[in-house]
């Protein structure tokens, strides 16, 4: 895609911003990723199960394994309740500009 100042139109100018945005993204993702420790890795992956699984607990409103609130350990509630809540507040609209 060629931009030319004055010939380009918006929705050029938009598309091209938008290519080069999801293209620098995925770079540092893939530079992100190539960089990391394994135990880096590993604590990429565990964030991103939590997630998964807080989403879960919103929408079944059920732990993930079926256990009830006393057979949960501490730790596990606390990432639940960090990305709930965090969940939550995006759905509010809270950093949204």
């Amino acid at each position: 895609m060629t931009i030319r100042p004055g010939a380009s139109s918006k929705e050029d100018l938009r598309r091209f911003r938008e290519r080069v945005e999801r293209g620098q993204d995925e770079g540092r993702r893939q530079l992100a990723l190539q960089s990391m420790l394994p135990r880096e890795r590993r604590f990429a992956a565990d964030l991103s199960r939590f997630f998964v699984q807080a989403r879960w607990i919103m929408i079944v409103r059920q732990f993930p394994d079926g256990r009830p609130l006393l057979e949960q350990t501490e730790w596990h509630l606390a990432m639940w309740r960090i990305f709930i809540e965090a969940i939550e507040a995006r759905m509010a609209g809270a950093g949204q500009q």
